[in-house]
């Protein structure tokens, strides 16, 4: 009986730890959702770009950008559009090089060198950014504007306490 009673044990924590996965899975997935959605709008955008260079991490922002003009292309122009995206961002030492594992780096190079021009063809690194993005970059940006607008706030009660 004590086996049986070790085994119920560790499946109950084999079944918590799994759980606790799926939910951080599902939190992740709501800010990717709510980033993607805000990413939309003009202004945002631009004001996380500025947020980024201030702190030396725009890359991620610019790279989405031009992925998603280059899907939007017409087929001529996002042969030429991919060179120019992988030279920018993607090759080693490149000028606004992404934070990607070497791995990542040689595979998807494999990939896009071979690509005519297929939509598809950032779609893991875009991935791979937007999550940066969304789990990194973004919950830093919120902060620093609530930070930001506390201190307004308490500019405006200082000042009118006098």
């Amino acid at each position: 009986m004590p086996e049986l009673e070790e085994a119920y044990v560790i499946i109950a924590k084999h079944n918590h730890a799994n759980a606790a996965v799926v939910e951080i899975d599902r939190q992740e997935q709501a800010q990717k959702h709510e980033f993607e959605k805000k990413f939309r709008d003009r202004q945002f955008k631009e004001d996380l770009r500025r947020y980024c260079e201030k702190h030396q991490n725009v890359e991620n922002v610019l790279f989405l950008e031009q992925v998603r003009g280059y899907k939007k292309a017409q087929f001529g122009a996002r042969v030429d559009m991919k060179s120019a995206i992988y030279e920018k961002f993607i090759k080693p030492n490149a000028p606004m090089q992404l934070n990607l594992a070497n791995e990542v780096v040689v595979e998807e190079s494999l990939k896009i060198n071979k690509s005519i021009g297929d939509l598809s063809v950032f779609k893991n690194v875009e991935e791979i950014v937007l999550k940066t993005l969304s789990s990194d970059i973004y919950p830093r940006y919120l902060r620093d504007q609530r930070k930001s607008s506390q201190v307004i706030e308490d500019q405006v009660d200082d000042s009118s306490k006098m």
